[in-house]
Formats: C-alpha cells, structure tokens, sequence
C-alpha cells in the first residue's frame, strides 16, 4: 500500500500503521499453498459444466503408501471420477453411470464436462490400483446442475421510467393528454405492428405482432425465440453468420424475432487456434394465423 514520502509508517505481518494519520489498514497476510485438508468439493459452472478442486493431505499420501508402496504416487496419476446421482440417494455404488478422467502431475483442479443440464452429480478423487480396483482419497458434495432451457416463470412485469417513457410517446406521435391507458396501450401495438413489418429478420428482441380486429375489437399476440449455451471463454461463436459476443465464462444468450415459417438458424463456435470448429442448427417452425 502506497503512502507519502514524508510519512512515518510501519508494516509488519500484513498490516500497515501510519503515524502522520494515526490510520490502521490490515490488508491480510500471504494465504497458504495448502490448508492440511482431505478433501474435494465442486461447483456449478453453468447447466452442463462442474469445477472441482481438491487437496489430498500428508496423512492420506502416508496411509495409502503404506498399502499400496512408497512410490504409488510416483508411478499411478489422480483419477477423478464423476457420478451421475440423479434424483438418487448415492451410496457410492448406485449411480446411473460414472466416467473417468485421469489428471496430469500437480493438477489441483478441474473442469468437467457433462454434456446434460439438471444432472445430480458427485466426485470422487481415487488411483486406479493395480488389479482393477478404485481407492477413493475424497468424496466430494453433491449438486445439482441447472436446466439448460428457459424458465418457465414468465410473470415478471418490467418498469418503464418515466423520461424513456415520455420518449417513446414522442416516437410514435401519442399525445398523453386525453388519452386513456387502453388507447395509448393499442396506439402502440399499431405503431410496432409498423415498425416489424419493415424490419429484417436478424438477431432482434422484438418477435411476432399478430393482431385481429373486428367492429372495434382486437386482440395482439407476440412471440420471440430466446437461443442461449456455453462453449469455451475464448472461442468465436456466430450465429447466423453474425459474431456473438461471450460472456467472461463462455455463456451466451440472446432473442431473435420469430417470422412465420420455418427458420433455421445456424450456431457455430471456432477455437481460439482456428484448428477446432462446432456447429449446431437450430430450426423453428412458426406459424401465426
């Protein structure tokens, strides 16, 4: 921590006192490589991605070169093994399945990937002994992934402040005097019934304005498509030809208007090195009449 030229301080043991201010700051001391625990834990990263880090300690290593030979470590790599637990009371043999991944030398953590949203899930950090047997060093919590899919609360109400408000009237030629809520309400379904009918059918958060209208009464319904996923942080991702930019995890998300017919919609995510490439298609058929 910086301070004057010309002022007194003394720092000892992560904390720092100044003399000419009579100021006290502790600003922590150095964190340690290792806490002596056994132990593994993971974490939800996104719908189909778990993080998990570990810390064997000097006790266990003992206990397991004492079984199995002074240089088990030496000659045998760190197993992670993942459970899929859902919906189940896991007792370490009854997953609905499991796989392997073996870990290079000095690896404290890892990500993992499920490839299934809303999954149960449970880790193990073991060596696979000679002989074909799995010892277990920890054994992680469980969790349970979100669901890779739109919520299906859809209740929200959104504010609109009253200066963006006041432009938006201005914009489509409202005069909030004498005007009732339902007639600005329909003035305004007329004026974006305009608006989409002449715009291009590219990444857009407005969707489809359907409207019917018979002696005075009428009836609007709108529909967009929300399109979301992951892929690594410093991919390039498009959709319909168009960069998408990502978010620092690698999520994205994004809305798009929704024409009648069927659309397809192309997803493609490129590695940074250029040399690995992904490509999903997404088609929707949308039909308003």
């Amino acid at each position: 921590m910086g301070h004057d030229k010309g002022e007194e301080a003394t720092a000892s043991q992560g904390s720092y006192v100044s003399r000419k201010q009579g100021v006290y700051v502790d600003v922590g001391g150095s964190l340690p490589l290792n806490y002596e625990d056994n132990k593994i834990v993971i974490l939800p990263r996104d719908p189909v991605m778990i993080y998990a880090y570990w810390e064997i300690n000097e006790s266990k290593k003992t206990e397991v070169k004492e079984r199995f030979g002074k240089d088990i470590f030496q000659k045998i790599p760190y197993i992670l093994r993942f459970y899929d637990v859902t919906n189940i009371d896991f007792n370490g043999l009854n997953a609905h399945r499991f796989f392997d991944i073996e870990l290079p030398s000095g690896a404290n953590n890892w990500y993992i990937n499920i490839n299934e949203s809303g999954k149960g899930c449970c880790v193990d950090i073991g060596l696979h002994i000679p002989g074909g047997d799995f010892f277990v060093l920890a054994r992680s919590n469980i969790i349970t992934l979100p669901t890779g899919r739109i919520s299906d609360i859809a209740d929200e109400e959104w504010m609109m402040v009253k200066g963006d408000f006041e432009k938006l009237m201005r914009l489509v030629n409202i005069e909030k005097i004498g005007k009732s809520s339902v007639e600005v309400k329909r003035r305004l379904f007329e004026e974006m019934k305009e608006i989409i009918s002449v715009s291009s059918p590219g990444i857009s958060s407005l969707g489809i304005w359907n409207k019917t209208e018979t002696n005075g009464f009428w009836f609007v319904a709108n529909a967009e498509l929300t399109i979301c996923g992951a892929t690594q942080s410093d991919a390039v991702l498009s959709v319909q030809g168009k960069e998408v930019p990502l978010k620092p995890d690698g999520t994205f998300s994004l809305r798009m208007a929704l024409p009648d017919g069927c659309q397809q919609i192309p997803i493609k995510a490129v590695s940074k090195n250029r040399k690995e490439k992904r490509d999903i298609k997404i088609i929707v058929n949308c039909q308003t009449n």
